[in-house]
């Protein structure tokens, strides 16, 4: 990882992007929440890492290029629509051999049914118990999204991982995609 850049999307404490840097690694890490921006520069305070307040709407890659990036379930608090667009935008700040990470919840993730479809922004909300109560909004993912999203995009291996309560029965399930531009 010597000599490479690397990209914490949605970072929040910095454990990614720490364990990036500590690899030698030069590592761009944001986050939407200052708190956690102000949390993960504390706790992994390192000259090879770069944290910034933005979100995918907001991000400015400016001069960097990309080796690799980390998203783990950063996109799932944004519109199919705005993730999309910031992983189009990316592709031009991505080096030739870039390796891309991302998790993303799907639609028969169980947490689902414990909030309501908003027909107008296409998001689920209004989470009142469970896993997602403290969201604001998450976005479930079907493998056709995953494909629009990452149009221009070539997956290396795309996976579903499912973890079942055997005695609730609840079903947490997401995608977990290794991409490379195309």
């Amino acid at each position: 990882m010597q000599n490479s850049v690397a990209l914490d999307i949605g970072c929040g404490s910095g454990v990614h992007a720490n364990m990036i840097a500590e690899e030698g690694a030069r590592v761009v890490a944001f986050d939407g929440s200052p708190s956690a921006i102000k949390h993960a520069s504390a706790m992994h305070n390192h000259d090879r890492i770069t944290y910034l307040v933005a979100s995918l709407q907001s991000f400015q890659p400016l001069q960097h290029r990309f080796d690799l990036t980390v998203d783990r379930l950063a996109s799932t608090y944004a519109t199919r629509d705005a993730v999309r667009t910031f992983y189009q935008s990316l592709r031009p700040h991505l080096s030739g051999n870039a390796r891309l990470f991302w998790q993303g919840f799907d639609p028969e993730n169980s947490g689902r049914s414990l909030g309501q479809f908003d027909s107008e922004a296409q998001i689920w909300t209004g989470f009142e118990s469970g896993v997602f109560a403290r969201a604001d909004t998450i976005y479930f993912f079907s493998e056709d999204d995953l494909n629009n999203v990452f149009e221009g995009y070539r997956f290396t291996a795309k996976r579903m991982i499912v973890d079942t309560d055997l005695q609730s029965g609840y079903r947490h399930s997401y995608w977990s995609l290794e991409l490379a531009p195309s």
